[in-house]
């Protein structure tokens, strides 16, 4: 199971992690998901789609996550939270 750091310390903003969608990848399934306080990170690679599909509804469960349904959309939220990024500590 996945814990996710919704808040940065020192903050009071939330933090949004983005969520891509469950691939086959490497002889499993997997889901990528992304926030500015952790960097991209993949999930445990399960045997099953169900499973898979499973935890990835689990985190959909906290506020500060965002649903990306495909591979497109996901690296276009994660372009567009880093350049945001950049720009505030530019």
């Amino acid at each position: 199971m996945l814990r996710l750091i919704s808040t940065p310390i020192g903050t009071s903003a939330p933090v949004k992690t983005y969520v891509g969608p469950v691939l086959y990848r490497q002889g499993g399934y997997s889901f990528d998901y992304f926030s500015v306080v952790t960097g991209s990170k993949r999930s445990y690679s399960y045997r099953s789609v169900e499973v898979a599909i499973h935890d990835r509804k689990f985190m959909l469960l906290d506020s500060t996550v965002v649903s990306c349904s495909t591979t497109e959309e996901f690296a276009a939220q994660v372009s567009t939270e880093v350049a945001h990024e950049k720009s505030l500590v530019a």
